[in-house]
């Protein structure tokens, strides 16, 4: 050999899943720490809307609905139980994409109307008490939230979208529901539902901490914050392991089955393989 070059190993690392999580879990700090400045519901709502609109790609758009008890019929709210819709009314208390004359921006619910387009997938998300993924291609989507937005969700269609029931951790009963459009582009995948789940709970967190003292109230958020950011750089930590034991194995083949002898020498001139 007279050492001409042959060849050239050339290696990436794909890092789009980090640069994903870590997007995700930026929207997710942001909406508890727009939270402690809330002193009330009103507040929230308002904070949570502004802390999801800068995530043009995972937040195509939302809409977020406070709900009350309707009591201009006594008799049905007398039947009111922790599970039941009757007499339940929604208002729409912000919302992002949609424009307010935009017809999914419906700005009063009525949950014992059936009829109308989002009635099912918030009755359904009040009887589990946790996420209702809608999605065209199982036909449950209404097709008034098939949109796309400029600007956002990179401009494509929206073919999924969630439903999150935000509960009042008091009695268990939902104060608030957060609809949801999904990325376009990214596959409901079991990334896309932790991150729904950590959302959906730092939600319900948040709308609790409204009620407690300030000072209680952020020492709270610093302690989920502290655990949240532990989770996601444990997930990475085992991401980055795994990427490097296959990049050694890839080496490993390469170095076995090179038609020509291969050194290996660290900084110092020691030899590492041979």
């Amino acid at each position: 050999p007279d050492g001409t070059a042959i060849g050239a190993l050339d290696e990436f690392t794909e890092v789009t899943h980090l640069s994903i999580a870590e997007r995700r879990m930026s929207t997710i700090l942001r909406v508890g720490e727009n939270a402690a400045a809330a002193n009330n519901l009103k507040e929230l709502w308002t904070q949570v809307i502004a802390a999801l609109e800068p995530n043009v790609n995972d937040v195509p758009f939302a809409l977020l609905y406070s709900v009350y008890e309707d009591r201009s019929n006594e008799s049905e709210s007398s039947m009111y139980s922790g599970y039941s819709t009757t007499s339940k009314q929604c208002l729409l208390e912000g919302l992002i994409g949609f424009t307010k004359d935009h017809p999914a921006a419906t700005t009063a619910i009525d949950l014992s109307n059936d009829t109308e387009d989002f009635v099912i997938p918030f009755q359904s998300a009040w009887r589990s008490g946790g996420p209702v993924l809608m999605q065209a291609k199982t036909g449950n989507l209404p097709q008034v939230l098939a949109a796309s937005i400029p600007g956002r969700g990179f401009g494509d269609t929206c073919k999924e979208a969630t439903v999150l029931p935000i509960h009042n951790l008091s009695d268990n009963t939902i104060i608030a529901f957060l609809l949801l459009g999904l990325n376009p582009r990214r596959p409901h995948d079991e990334d896309y539902r932790q991150f729904i789940l950590f959302l959906h709970d730092r939600l319900i967190k948040s709308a609790a901490s409204v009620f407690l003292p300030e000072e209680q109230r952020r020492s709270q958020a610093i302690a989920e914050e502290i655990a949240i950011r532990h989770a996601s750089l444990s997930k990475q930590l085992l991401q980055r392991t795994q990427e490097a034991e296959r990049s050694e194995a890839k080496f490993t083949r390469l170095a076995k089955y090179a038609p020509v002898g291969m050194y290996l020498f660290d900084t110092s001139g020691s030899p590492l393989y041979l």
